[in-house]
């Protein structure tokens, strides 16, 4: 049985799909960013998120860029400094939904993203591949 296509989930943690990035800047400041459109199980439009590629003064900024990069298996990417926008296309990632009102709707948005290992490896019928290493 499908779940119903909805305009807002409810705050919590989903797993996503990153369908869209683009590369500009911000309006604040000049400083280069990433727009990630994250697609989410049920939801009927993508999530916006922006990412702020470069170590700024603002820590929370730093963080989600590297949660960011955690989430969809780039890490290494980040470690190196050689993050670019499109490394992130086709990516599956996990992250922390919450709503916010905008212009008078509400809306989800990301509040954090998650590390790539808790997402839950299926084998070809859906099915939890278990990971314990044991031989049998």
């Amino acid at each position: 049985r499908e779940k119903a296509i909805v305009e807002v989930l409810p705050e919590g943690e989903y797993d996503f799909e990153v369908v869209k990035t683009t590369e500009g800047v911000s309006k604040k400041n000049n400083n280069p960013m990433f727009t990630l459109e994250l697609k989410f199980p049920n939801l009927r439009y993508p999530v916006k998120d922006w990412i702020m590629p470069t170590l700024t003064d603002t820590p929370l900024a730093v963080k989600k860029f590297k949660q960011s990069c955690r989430s969809v298996g780039i890490l290494d990417k980040y470690e190196a400094g050689s993050v670019e926008h499109y490394h992130y296309d086709n990516k599956k990632g996990r992250a922390r939904l919450v709503i916010e009102e905008f212009n008078g709707k509400q809306q989800n948005k990301v509040s954090e993203y998650l590390p790539y290992e808790h997402i839950q490896q299926l084998d070809a019928n859906g099915k939890p591949i278990a990971d314990d290493n044991i031989p049998f």
